[in-house]
C-alpha cells in the first residue's frame, strides 16, 4: 500500500464516533500468544475524541517524514514504514488472540490496579475494526518524583497514581492491515514477531536440508538463523531457491552478481559466512542491481519503480 493510499485511510478515521479505549497487558516471555485488557472510561464523550484527535494528528504529522509504505521485510529503515496482513503467518496467531482479548476485557479490576504495559484505541469505519496501539503504560506512579500542581500561587505536591495519555502509536491496524508507525519497529514486540520469526525461518531452513545447491549448508543454516536475517527470512524467495536448483544458467549467473563462486561441481560456494550472508540476502530480496556500475547491492529495502 502506498503512502498516499495511507493518508488517505488515515484521513478516513477522523469521521468516527464510536472510538473506546483500554488499557492492555501482555508478558510474550512468559505468556505467549496471550493478551488481557480492560476499558479505560472517559467522563465525556468530548474528552475521548479530544484525544483521538490529538492521536490521529500525530500519525499525519509523523507521515510527513517517512517516504513511502512497504510491505514489512524485518528491517527497520528511517526513510519508510512497513504494513503487514494481519492474516500473515507471523503474527496471525498473536493478532486473533489480541481481537480475541479486546472483545472481552476484563471488567473486574480498576485501570489503576490492572498491571498495563500498552494501551489502544478502538474504533470501527464500514462495520471493520480499527485499533491505534501506544506502547507505554498508561498508568503513572510518582514515588521517586513529585509532581505539584499550582494553587493559590503555591505548589502543592499530589498524590496518588494517575492516568497519562500520549501521543505517539506505535501502530495503527486499519482493517486487515498491520502499520507499523515508527523507525524502529517497536510493534514487533508487541505481536513477538522474532520468536515467531525464528520459529519459521528454522522451520525453512530445515526444509531446505538436503537439497544439493550449496556446498557447505550447515554453515548457509546457521548464517539465516542468525541476528537480522532471522526476519528478513519473512521474504525468502522460494521460486527463486528452486530455480537455482534446476536452472545451472541462472545459477551461474546469480552467483556471479552476487560474487560467489561455484565449486568444481556447480554447486554454490558456501564455505565461509560472508558468501553465506550474500546468498541468504539475495534471496530474501535485499540485493539491489546497480544499472549504470553492473554491481549488485545490498538496500535497506526493495521498492519497485
Amino acid at each position: 500500500m502506498s503512502k498516499k493510499q495511507f493518508i488517505t485511510n488515515l484521513q478516513s478515521l477522523a469521521g468516527i464516533r464510536n472510538w473506546s479505549a483500554f488499557a492492555l497487558s501482555y508478558k510474550h516471555l512468559t505468556h505467549k500468544s496471550e493478551y488481557t485488557c480492560c476499558a479505560l472510561s472517559f467522563a465525556s464523550e468530548s474528552d475521548l475524541n479530544e484525544t483521538i484527535s490529538a492521536v490521529l494528528q500525530s500519525i499525519a504529522a509523523a507521515a510527513e517524514c517517512f517516504e513511502d509504505i512497504i510491505e514489512y521485510g524485518g528491517e527497520a529503515t528511517t526513510t519508510f514504514r512497513c504494513s503487514l496482513s494481519s492474516s500473515h503467518e507471523i503474527v496471525k496467531e498473536k493478532f486473533n488472540s489480541f481481537v480475541e482479548c479486546i472483545n472481552h476485557p476484563d471488567d473486574t479490576r480498576s485501570v489503576l490496579d490492572f498491571p498495563s504495559n500498552a494501551y489502544l484505541f478502538r474504533g470501527e469505519l464500514d462495520e471493520k475494526a480499527i485499533y491505534i496501539i501506544i506502547l507505554h503504560t498508561p498508568v503513572y506512579t510518582f514515588k521517586k518524583k513529585k509532581m505539584f500542581a499550582f494553587e493559590q500561587n503555591q505548589l502543592k505536591p499530589v498524590e496518588g497514581r494517575f492516568i497519562q495519555l500520549v501521543a505517539n502509536p506505535s501502530l495503527l491496524i486499519y482493517h486487515d492491515t498491520i502499520y507499523f508507525l515508527d523507525s524502529k519497529l517497536s510493534g514487533e514486540k508487541f505481536f513477538n514477531i522474532e520468536t515467531t520469526a525464528r520459529t519459521m525461518c528454522k522451520s525453512l531452513i530445515s526444509s531446505l536440508k538436503g537439497e544439493d545447491l550449496c556446498s557447505n549448508f550447515d554453515l548457509l543454516s546457521e548464517v539465516a538463523t542468525t541476528g537480522w536475517n532471522v526476519r528478513r527470512s519473512v521474504n525468502f524467495n522460494q521460486p527463486m531457491w528452486d530455480q537455482l536448483k534446476e536452472d545451472t544458467d541462472f545459477r551461474r549467473t546469480i552467483a556471479k552478481r552476487l560474487e560467489i563462486p561455484l565449486t568444481a561441481d556447480g554447486r554454490i560456494a558456501t564455505g565461509d559466512k560472508e558468501a553465506c550472508t550474500r546468498l541468504f540476502k539475495g534471496l530474501c530480496g535485499k540485493a539491489v542491481r546497480d544499472l549504470v556500475k553492473d554491481l549488485t547491492y545490498e538496500a535497506p529495502v526493495t521498492k519497485p519503480l
